[in-house]
């Protein structure tokens, strides 16, 4: 089994990702690491809450883009980072995980982006047995 990847990838005033995985759990949780590390150093990040997120779609392109939205809001809204995401079940309508972290603490974490929200821009996701791949485009 590859090991799951992701690279930044250029684009004009703005940050993307291109993501490949295995299967689509790890592309998910690859993707929403890759969110969290563009925003926040991971180094230092403590598994001291967990947290249980269930997201519902049509289809993966639109479940990965609710589902990285969902990330970037609990980032949004109380400063939520996450050291860990575990999918628990996921298929091409819904994605649960569960996601272990800490507020963010400007002392202790290093901010590196700030990201606005996830567009629909050059967003794409194909899953075929063995390989799935997906490119997003976020707001900065």
């Amino acid at each position: 089994m590859a090991e799951p990847i992701f690279r930044e990838i250029d684009h004009t005033a703005d940050i993307g990702i291109e993501v490949e995985a295995d299967t689509p759990s790890e592309l998910f949780q690859c993707a929403g690491m890759a969110l969290f590390s563009l925003m926040v150093q991971p180094l230092g990040i403590e598994a001291r809450e967990v947290r249980e997120e269930t997201v519902h779609a049509e289809g993966w392109e639109q479940l990965f883009h609710d589902w990285l939205s969902r990330l970037l809001h609990q980032f949004l809204q109380d400063g939520f980072i996450a050291a860990t995401i575990a999918i628990v079940e996921i298929d091409d309508q819904q994605v649960h995980a569960r996601l272990t972290g800490e507020k963010l603490d400007y002392e202790r974490h290093e901010f590196e982006t700030e990201i606005k929200a996830v567009t629909y821009h050059q967003l794409s996701v194909t899953c075929e047995p063995g390989r799935c791949r997906a490119r997003v485009i976020f707001d900065v």
